[in-house]
């Protein structure tokens, strides 16, 4: 456990933690009062006990401010480290075991011959613009030949030596070289207060000690940036790197430094750790561009967190709940259907799947088709996998339905295709599709040309057996990630279980396959023909009667009905039947009895 989980289990007590440190203080509302870090009585430091903020304080006579293991540190007047283990001790957290370290046995870094002040290299360091206060606290020196000396240095002891030379070799490339098989560690551990539970960790030598410069104490990796062994100093600074509750990664702004701080932040916690962007490639080069003080902890202050892609802030969300509720074009994103009465009630959305289901023969590929004509004149295009029905029968029902007319003319026909052909592309695929390959391409029709309503007829063509409800439901979450990732609309035509007869309309129990499909889906829609009209006017267009009811009557009703039985968005508002009339010439749903399709 680091020192940031430990702080974050001292505040999950923070009433207890204030009373047990500063056991003189008294409640109030949600604070524990006391007059300061010495714990007598009064009321200038206040530890926030519950909410929210719940282990913060601050002592608003001093100015001084942190957490709880802060806190411990300074009551106690201890090191970080010394309160950190106590602080385990205390929550009753058993000490970690030593990270394992390689087996390897280190060597003691032999000091260099001739190893003096860095008087002949003060003019490099200093063109660095790197100022002796910088040079004495990481105990710079020089060795013969031109070397600047790094010692790596821990509780007193140098444990590893680095030399960067002052000439460049002949590719104009820096001569950088290091003590063999010694222990590698962080530079410049001992330049690190031991009262600072926050540390600053760069790619080079001259990046800590110009963070140092601003008044930023830092330390560097040993080797550069890198992954893997390039890291191997982390088991070796563990124990010292567990008392501190933030990291700052202040890595070369270059695809290696960024790539380092990631692999850092995995290995220290992602927690802990926030990715610092300096307004120059490193510390140095901020240094000797004159880049402000100020400047540089601002970049501290806006350091950003390795949070999950899939955690943010509900803030991140503004604009698009803006736009549910006032939408740029002043409709919520989606299609309509091609019929006024589902206007403003019954949309369907992006991000979304829709299954489609019915009974055999009552039309819901047929009238699916007609809502992706309806889309494909409000201008989103579709792609259509009707697995069940060569393209050309589609697409020859959806031209009698564009021009409406059973029998188009050739000049019609070449017309209304010409148009779709904006629009409207083809799955080319009669029989069973695998279902993986079906999500390839449609994926690769979203990236190409932009398609965002998708069709799938039928779930029963996508090579999955009847009974295999876990494959089923593997297909239809895999579908609901597309769409949601698109932001696209997949429309799924599922067929319906066979029931004692044709007279009763289908619903969501009504749905071959495993129960979880219409669970999982956003929109449930059945297209029902309404078959008891259809058997009373065959009963009295034949001489037949039936009980209070004419032709006219019966003539009137409406031929079927779409019904949504699912809508997760509008709910309520949306759910219902929608009466329609169907015209056999161009084979349409439409509104009126006339024909009219609105």
């Amino acid at each position: 456990m680091d020192a940031a989980q430990v702080s974050n289990c001292l505040s999950n007590q923070a009433g207890d933690v204030a009373r047990y440190l500063l056991p003189n203080g008294k409640t109030q509302g949600r604070e524990w009062c006391v007059g300061s870090l010495n714990g007598e009585a009064g009321e200038s430091l206040k530890v926030c006990i519950s909410g929210g903020k719940a282990g913060v304080w601050s002592d608003f006579a001093s100015g001084d401010a942190g957490d709880l293991l802060e806190l411990w540190c300074r009551v106690r007047g201890i090191s970080c480290s010394e309160a950190f283990r106590e602080a385990k001790a205390y929550l009753g957290v058993a000490d970690d075991k030593k990270r394992p370290q390689k087996s390897t046995a280190f060597q003691k870094p032999t000091k260099p011959k001739g190893l003096t002040a860095p008087k002949s290299v003060l003019g490099y360091l200093n063109g660095r613009k790197l100022t002796e206060s910088s040079i004495k606290a990481y105990k710079i020196g020089e060795s013969p030949g031109g070397w600047i000396v790094f010692p790596f240095i821990r509780d007193g002891e140098t444990v590893y030596i680095k030399y960067l030379n002052l000439k460049r070799d002949d590719k104009g490339k820096k001569r950088i070289k290091a003590e063999s098989n010694c222990e590698p560690i962080l530079f410049g551990m001992q330049t690190i207060p031991t009262t600072q539970n926050s540390l600053a960790i760069t790619e080079g030598e001259l990046d800590a000690m110009s963070l140092h410069e601003y008044g930023i104490s830092a330390v560097s990796v040993p080797n550069g940036a890198g992954s893997g062994n390039k890291n191997a100093w982390i088991d070796h600074c563990w124990e010292w790197l567990e008392s501190f509750t933030e990291i700052y990664l202040c890595m070369d702004n270059d695809d290696p430094g960024q790539e380092a701080a990631i692999d850092i932040a995995n290995r220290l916690g992602l927690h802990r750790c926030k990715l610092v962007t300096l307004p120059k490639k490193d510390a140095n080069e901020c240094l000797t561009a004159g880049v402000g003080g100020e400047e540089i902890f601002k970049c501290f202050e806006d350091a950003r967190t390795f949070d999950p892609e899939e955690l943010r802030r509900a803030g991140s969300y503004t604009d698009q709940v803006l736009e549910r509720f006032y939408p740029t074009e002043g409709r919520r994103p989606g299609i309509d259907l091609p019929w006024r009465k589902t206007h403003d009630r019954l949309r369907l959305y992006d991000g979304e799947v829709s299954i489609w289901t019915g009974i055999n023969g009552h039309g819901k590929s047929l009238l699916l088709g007609q809502v992706m004509l309806g889309a494909a004149k409000q201008g989103h295009s579709c792609c259509i996998a009707s697995m069940e029905m060569k393209p050309e029968k589609t697409l020859a029902r959806m031209v009698q339905q564009a021009v409406r007319t059973d029998k188009p003319t050739q000049d019609a026909i070449r017309k209304t295709l010409n148009q779709l052909n904006e629009n409207v592309w083809i799955f080319d695929v009669v029989g069973t599709a695998k279902h993986d390959r079906l999500l390839k391409v449609f994926d690769y029709a979203y990236r190409r040309y932009g398609i965002r309503q998708f069709v799938v007829d039928s779930l029963a063509k996508v090579g999955l057996d009847e009974d295999d409800y876990n494959g089923q439901k593997a297909f239809v979450d895999a579908l609901g990630d597309f769409a949601k990732s698109t932001n696209s609309h997949v429309h799924l035509v599922a067929h319906a279980r066979k029931g004692m007869d044709e007279f009763s309309a289908p619903g969501k129990m009504s749905v071959k396959g495993t129960g979880a499909l219409t669970d999982m889906v956003d929109n449930l829609l059945c297209v029902y023909r309404n078959k008891a009209k259809e058997r009373d006017m065959a009963i009295l267009e034949n001489g037949g009667n039936i009980k209070g009811e004419t032709l006219e009557d019966v003539r009137s009703k409406f031929d079927a009905f779409l019904i949504c039985d699912k809508h997760r968005e509008d709910g309520a508002d949306a759910e219902g039947g929608y009466g329609l009339y169907f015209d056999r010439k161009p084979q349409s749903f439409v509104e009126k009895q006339s024909g009219e399709l609105c």
